[in-house]
């Protein structure tokens, strides 16, 4: 009976949420990380090779060993936040300590010419901690406000009765505690008729991001060589991910006003400041697995000019995202409040007060907890390198992934197949994947280094590391895309530009077989912010605008990196 019953494959619906584009994109991208040497290089030893970083891009790399090495690198990451005038979290910089890497490589020689090496390297491939402030004052003609955002999608929604995102939702019943819709009272409660959706225009916003966290990769490499000449790898790698973030936006409220009122609807006077506020804690953890595969040859067999390539996989994602969501008001309006009584206009004055941030039970509050994966894109190397005798070592690496081809799924269910056993499932989110052909585009990344040894006991290594840009100019987060990825997620978003990194590096023999390697590496980005995506309505009676005031923010880091290392 129980195999005639299973048969049968049990499905069960439950309602949960993809990633939304924004954030995919933090997860997929990569910094410049790894041992000093590789990172005073500016990344550029994909031709070079012989530095155990390489085996997290051109895994041939690692079949440049002769010796079996192992090293422990280790520094600090400081960045500096746009200052505001007002700090919600407190904080205006993060400075880290980071344990950046630590591998062995087991080189065995084959042949006279050549060696089979086996590695494993743990090293950080995404630095999550930042501090993002924008502040932004306007004048109130300009219409704007995340009130308005949400009054003009709400009424979308009403039109089009589909799902409301948990953001608009908050603003929506928190904005609603003091400025309550106009009733009809002289027909049936069942049948209540309001005016519209309220909103408020604003005339400053303020908003901030503390973000922490890290992807550790665990790579486990197999490489060799063929006569000292061809050079091939392959590389297993597990990404762990670790990331968190505080996000706090805040505006201040003026007149309230009606999305299409009725006739008897006035605009609604505030007395004091009005402070609207929305706050969300996430974290986001889980695990990928990706392969990389990698040669380097030299074209001419006297020569040490050598040429690299190499394709990297995409990494399969499977991510759990747990998130704290509340929004507050605090202020007041003086409400003119019409109702219809006996067919009969009377007008109501009173004082409506919203719960205030001081307040310790926050009745606007969402938890929520959600699986869902992502699935990166393929990359792709070429890279050139060249030594003179053993003083001068130049390289360069062209490397290109297209962000735009990143894919969301969504766990809709669950189902236990013929032997009952429990299974998850996962469906494709093709509007968050439009989304994200929209708003990412095709990434180059330019690597140039090179390396002098005056004496042969001191090395000085500089770099040049160019990231095109990841995001589109008219790159969005539209909330009211029918996506389950953006039911939970803040309505902010920034396109980031390029990121310029310059590293400078130094390598010192202390003994026979042990290395010290001291990297610095400065990073500059720049972006702008976007408290809202712009929203246009257009109704029977009206046309609602609002184009979001943008604030320009900045991302600048300084990394210092030190690396300790023995060849055996």
């Amino acid at each position: 009976m129980k195999k005639f019953i299973s048969l049968t494959i049990v499905f069960i619906s439950i309602m949960t949420m993809a990633q939304e584009t924004y954030e995919s994109a933090q997860i997929a991208t990569v910094d410049l990380n790894g041992t000093a040497r590789y990172v005073g290089m500016g990344g550029a030893m994909e031709a070079l090779g012989a530095d155990i970083s390489t085996m997290s891009t051109n895994p041939a790399g690692i079949g440049l060993f002769r010796r079996s090495w192992i090293g422990v690198s280790a520094g600090a990451t400081i960045q500096n936040g746009d200052n505001t005038n007002v700090q919600i979290l407190n904080k205006s910089g993060i400075t880290n300590a980071d344990l950046n890497q630590i591998g062995a490589i087991y080189s065995m020689q084959t042949a006279p010419k050549s060696f089979l090496n086996f590695g494993f390297n743990f090293q950080k491939s995404r630095n999550f901690n930042q501090i993002l402030s924008a502040y932004q004052e306007y004048d109130e003609g300009q219409g704007v406000s995340l009130s308005k955002s949400t009054a003009i999608t709400g009424y979308s929604y009403t039109e089009n009765d589909i799902y409301i995102p948990i953001t608009h939702q908050l603003v929506f019943d928190t904005f609603n505690n003091f400025i309550p819709r106009t009733e009809n009272e002289s027909e049936p409660d069942v049948y209540k008729k309001y005016s519209g959706y309220p909103y408020a225009n604003s005339d400053k916003y303020l908003a901030q991001r503390e973000i922490s966290g890290y992807i550790g990769n665990f790579d486990f490499n197999i490489s060799g060589n063929i006569k000292n000449r061809i050079f091939l790898g392959i590389t297993f790698g597990i990404k762990n991910v670790n990331y968190s973030s505080d996000s706090y936006y805040k505006e201040n409220l003026l007149t309230a006003n009606y999305i299409e009122p009725n006739y008897y609807t006035a605009p609604i006077k505030h007395n004091n400041a009005n402070e609207l506020g929305i706050r969300d804690n996430r974290s986001i953890t889980g695990t990928g697995f990706d392969i990389k595969f990698g040669a380097i040859f030299h074209p001419i067999e006297e020569s040490p000019f050598r040429i690299g390539l190499y394709i990297n996989t995409p990494t399969w994602y499977k991510l759990t995202c747990s998130s704290t969501m509340y929004a507050y008001g605090v202020g007041d309006y003086e409400t003119v409040k019409y109702k219809m009584v006996d067919n009969t206009p009377v007008v109501q004055s009173s004082t409506m007060y919203s719960f205030n941030s001081d307040n310790y039970e926050v009745p606007n509050t969402y938890d929520y907890r959600y699986d869902y994966k992502i699935n990166t894109p393929w990359r792709f190397g070429f890279s050139v390198g060249h030594t003179f005798g053993t003083q001068v070592a130049i390289g360069a690496t062209y490397e290109f992934a297209d962000y735009s081809a990143i894919t969301n799924k969504v766990r809709d269910g669950y189902y236990y197949d013929y032997y009952d056993r429990y299974h998850d499932n996962y469906n494709s989110d093709k509007d968050m994947d439009q989304n994200t052909k929209e708003s990412l585009k095709g990434v180059h990344t330019l690597k140039l280094g090179a390396e002098i040894k005056p004496v042969p006991e001191v090395a000085i290594r500089m770099g040049y590391n160019y990231v095109s840009p990841i995001y589109e100019e008219g790159g969005y987060k539209c909330l009211n895309m029918y996506s389950p990825g953006y039911e939970y997620c803040m309505a902010d978003y920034t396109n980031w530009k390029g990121v310029n990194r310059i590293t400078f590096g130094l390598g010192f023999l202390l003994g026979k077989n042990v290395n010290l390697d001291l990297a610095y590496q400065y990073a500059t980005q720049k972006g702008t912010y976007h408290p809202y995506c712009d929203y246009t309505l257009i109704t029977d009676n009206n046309r609602y605008d609002i184009t979001a005031p943008t604030t320009e923010v900045k991302n600048n880091r300084h990394q210092i990196n030190c690396t300790l290392s023995y060849k055996f």
